[in-house]
């Protein structure tokens, strides 16, 4: 984060908005000073004017000049400080005038012509005839109705013993109909079963767009203000802009109105299955987000650490600080890479396919959040909330999971080399189903907390008995087996079988079950993991050169 910039009045210790609760005492003896300096001017005023009245002096225009000034001196006192509160006030109205200005702005729309020719859809499962050619125009008489085909067709009458040949009509009718503009130059699109009932002429229409380039540019006089407001009166208007653009958002980006995307959104157990028969081929296929919500999100996300701080301070109502609310949004393809998002909420907002690698969520809101398929290498998720959210087919290579809430968290082929989780404690052992490693890759990942209750189902190849996705994942202070008890059951369970740990590494700090055999590789000590990080040093040893490693209690002196 940049540090806030500083002007040369802030060098010489007088800033812009004083703090008034810094030395409080020098405001009483202030005070007093100003009030013996004007009732001294009074009575070297009252002396001067005794000497001229009673022959002790003479007067002169310079003795008429200090007693004016002396006099004078309390109003021009007084004009300076009501010059210094008009000033604050001007300034603080230009700030909402800004404001004002902005937020106008943000609902800029330009009318747009177009040609196009409105199209009739007849739409539903259609009644067929089949009818002779005299009375067809009995069944075109209905409103949607359609010569379809014709066959030819013979017919014999046994009682006039006549025989009849001809064509016979085949004609649909169809329940129901919709229309729309088919714009030039784009062909209409048509649902199964659906025809195209009628077809106007060209015309020129005024469609209403948003003004993007107008909004582009509300947009960052927002960010200006927020910069400002943040160096010169303590970010008092930085969370409003924030407000602003997070309201912005959600209204032009509901998740609601997001199309239909096709991956299973459930994070069942059931839906597992369908997730795993699903590929991750549409990641590429959808546009991005417009230009101007994607704008706001990045304005949001680059905040400055005063920005943030302010954000922290900042009191309305019975809430403790501000956090930014970018929940029920459609995220989906959004670019996020190094951003700062620390403590936002995203409750059930669309975020599939996004691009945040490097960027910062600790401590945000994912419950409910569609992960799937997002690029997020080396991001923050430290003690966020993950409950209900679905991260399948995503890239999380060493992201920082640690101390993230779960239940029914799914990561099904999810690729999480080298990522690190910290598994909160296992409340009276009874969590159940608190997330789903399903056919990930976990290779080199660094795993602490209890995992009781966490489902790790890693795909074996051909001829493996140990998953490669299990290879060089470091264990520490972690319950890998134990008793839980479900619905008032108990369970006696390990989280991963035992030969799986012959691929891993761990220290004496891993509790295993009785009859779970501990690697010869693993140290029967355990390994510290502060400032030193011996735990560290040893597992790469052993990642460099599994076959040979030797491990040796000397290297804990």
């Amino acid at each position: 984060m940049k540090d806030q910039q500083q002007d040369m009045l802030a060098w010489l210790g007088m800033r812009h908005a004083p703090d008034w609760q810094v030395a409080r005492a020098l405001g009483p003896l202030l005070t007093v000073f100003f009030a013996l300096l004007i009732a001294g001017g009074y009575i070297s005023a009252f002396a001067i004017v005794y000497g001229v009245l009673f022959g002790a002096g003479a007067a002169s225009l310079a003795t008429g000049a200090l007693i004016a000034a002396l006099m004078g001196a309390p109003f021009v006192i007084w004009g300076t400080v009501l010059k210094h509160q008009t000033l604050r006030y001007q300034k603080e109205g230009h700030i909402t005038d800004r404001i004002t200005s902005a937020v106008e702005q943000l609902g800029a729309e330009k009318s747009v012509n177009r040609i196009g020719r409105p199209v009739t859809i007849w739409t539903g499962s259609p009644n067929k005839f089949l009818c002779k050619k005299d009375i067809i125009e009995k069944y075109l008489d209905e409103p949607r109705s359609k010569v379809v085909g014709k066959e030819w067709s013979k017919d014999y009458d046994e009682e006039t013993d006549d025989v009849w040949e001809g064509f016979l009509y085949s004609i649909s009718i169809w329940p129901s109909e919709r229309t729309i503009i088919q714009w030039q130059g784009r062909e209409i699109a048509l649902q199964d079963g659906e025809v195209v009932g009628h077809i106007g002429s060209w015309e020129v229409f005024t469609e209403t767009k948003p003004n993007i380039e107008v909004r582009i540019g509300a947009i960052l006089s927002l960010e200006r203000i927020a910069q400002d407001s943040t160096l010169h009166d303590k970010g008092r208007d930085h969370v409003r802009v924030m407000e602003i653009l997070c309201a912005y958002v959600r209204e032009n980006a509901p998740a609601d109105q997001a199309p239909d995307f096709p991956f299973p959104p459930q994070c069942t157990q059931d839906s597992i299955e369908e997730k795993l028969r699903s590929t991750a081929s549409w990641i590429s296929n959808e546009c991005t987000l417009r230009a101007d919500v994607q704008l706001a999100l990045s304005v949001i996300g680059r905040r400055t650490s005063q920005q943030v701080m302010a954000e922290r301070n900042h009191c309305s109502g019975n809430k403790e600080g501000y956090f930014i609310d970018l929940s029920r949004t459609n995220l989906r393809y959004a670019n996020l890479e190094h951003l700062n998002f620390e403590g936002a909420s995203f409750f059930r907002s669309q975020m599939q396919g996004a691009f945040c690698e490097g960027a910062s969520f600790e401590g945000a809101n994912f419950v409910y959040c569609q992960l799937t398929g997002i690029s997020a290498a080396n991001a923050n998720f430290a003690n966020s909330k993950l409950e209900m959210a679905d991260l399948s087919h995503a890239t999380l290579t060493g992201a920082n999971l640690r101390g993230c809430k779960m239940s029914h968290t799914h990561f099904v082929r999810t690729n999480l080399r080298s990522s690190k989780f910290c598994f909160p404690g296992n409340t009276d052992d009874s969590e159940v189903n608190r997330a789903f490693f399903v056919e990930s890759d976990l290779a080199g990942a660094f795993i602490e907390g209890d995992m009781l209750g966490v489902i790790f189902s890693l795909r074996s190849l051909q001829d493996e008995t140990i998953p490669r996705a299990i290879y060089g994942v470091g264990f520490r202070e972690c319950r890998i087996a134990g008793v839980r008890r479900v619905f008032g059951h108990t369970h006696h369970e390990a989280s991963i079988p035992t030969k799986w740990l012959e691929a891993t590494f761990g220290d004496a700090s891993v509790l295993l079950a009785e009859d779970m055999a501990r690697p010869n590789h693993w140290p029967d000590w355990k390994l510290s993991a502060g400032a030193s990080n011996k735990f560290e040093i040893e597992w790469r040893k052993w990642q460099a050169n599994p076959s040979n490693y030797l491990p040796l209690p000397f290297l804990e002196n």
